[in-house]
């Protein structure tokens, strides 16, 4: 295990849609380093740029599809421009490196969508690998960054890590097999003082194909993680400030909550609180590792801390939530008792 106790920071997409998001991302990173795991999302856009780009496939757009990776290529080339030009001088080496990655990723894309386009077939497995590259680009390109920064970073797949099982039909992680995993990928580098940047939002299938977690899946990312490596905490860093009273476009006069119960903050996660994923604190409870939401972008700004030691308090009402564009039908009688589909 590590000499001292990790921290996994989690960084969504709009947290590293940008230049200068990422920078404040990698800010965060260096005042945790060395004993800080790191879990990224793709930028913000990219993965619904690159399902557009499989459905004009599916549907024999070739135009679109190829237009598509013409502008996932554009988006990374110039958020490679931004974080690494603009110095003096020549640029350093790792961009010829990164943009020759981003043009292979785009290649592959290339490839992937005129597959489809001719089989008119878009698989669950062709699709996951295909939406996989928005995370890898972006979690190499940080990696890139934060050793520009100072800080010494290693890139690690999350492939190699979160790895998942067929339960009742659906993907699981297998807690037990992502902590041998972890033990071996993560941790010999986290003892030798490096921070680890992994790819959130997808892992490795059954049979060792790309899988993913869902929309919003890097939260959930952050939390498996954690756990693998008997994390100290998780610190998902978002562009709200934590989890509120209530929505703030519907009421505006929602307050911050400062500290949730693991059972309140998945409760709100699950009847439409967008910014938790309702899985994320399934991986934390037993461990009682303690989990944090704050803004990226203001550093003074104190966040929600969710955990398994908070009380009530004495307004055990703590938030309102909605989903929206959501019918309810009751059918009542005693007609309807033993009816078939009932």
């Amino acid at each position: 295990m590590p000499h001292a106790p990790i921290h996994v920071l989690k960084f969504g997409g709009v947290a590293v849609g940008s230049a200068e998001a990422i920078r404040a991302a990698a800010a965060h990173v260096k005042r945790a380093a060395p004993q800080a795991a790191v879990v990224v999302s793709a930028a913000n856009g990219v993965t619904d740029l690159l399902l557009e780009a499989g459905q004009a496939a599916l549907r024999g757009d070739r135009i679109a599809s190829l237009t598509a990776a013409k502008r996932f290529e554009a988006r990374h080339d110039e958020l490679i421009r931004d974080l690494f030009g603009g110095r003096g001088g020549s640029p350093p080496p790792i961009v010829e490196e990164l943009r020759s990655m981003i043009a292979d990723a785009a290649h592959e894309m290339r490839s992937m969508c005129e597959s489809v386009s001719v089989l008119r077939e878009l698989t669950l497995r062709a699709q996951d690998a295909l939406v996989a590259r928005g995370e890898r680009v972006l979690a190499r390109m940080f990696t890139a960054f934060l050793k520009e920064y100072g800080v010494d970073a290693r890139y690690v797949d999350a492939t190699d890590v979160i790895l998942t099982e067929r339960r009742l039909g659906s993907l699981w992680p297998n807690f037990l097999r992502c902590e041998r995993a972890a033990k071996k990928h993560v941790l010999p580098i986290l003892e030798e003082g490096r921070v680890v940047v992994i790819p959130g939002y997808l892992g490795s299938g059954p049979d060792g194909e790309i899988v993913t977690l869902g929309r919003g899946g890097t939260d959930f990312s952050a939390a498996i993680l954690a756990r693998s490596i008997g994390a100290s905490g998780v610190t998902l860093f978002k562009e709200v400030d934590g989890l509120m009273t209530a929505d703030p476009k519907s009421v505006p006069t929602a307050r911050l909550l400062s500290e949730l119960h693991y059972r309140e903050a998945a409760e709100l996660a699950f009847y439409g609180a967008k910014v938790l994923h309702p899985r994320t604190m399934i991986p934390l409870v037993d461990r009682k590792i303690p989990l944090f939401v704050k803004n990226t972008f203001r550093d003074g700004s104190g966040g929600t801390r969710i955990a398994d030691d908070v009380k009530p308090g004495a307004y055990p009402v703590k938030a309102l939530t909605a989903i929206h564009r959501q019918s309810l039908i009751s059918i009542e009688g005693s007609g309807m008792i033993g009816v078939p589909g009932v």
